[in-house]
């Protein structure tokens, strides 16, 4: 995170619990945030829920 900037914050409530190992991204793509702890979730920015970063596709290799 950048000096000065604004924590994620874990918003109080019910949803699916934060992943250990797992990007959350918010929908335009332009933060991603990497979990290194588990715990309750879900996580917000704004009050805008991050969601798991879909994994990147790997070429084939035929």
């Amino acid at each position: 995170m950048a000096p000065g900037a604004d924590p994620v914050e874990v918003v109080s409530g019910s949803g699916p619990a934060v992943q250990l190992g797992k990007r959350y991204t918010d929908a335009s793509g332009s933060l991603e945030v990497l979990c290194t702890k588990a715990g309750a979730g879900p996580l917000a920015l704004d009050g805008v829920l991050l969601e798991i970063k879909a994994a990147a596709q790997l070429p084939a290799s035929d």
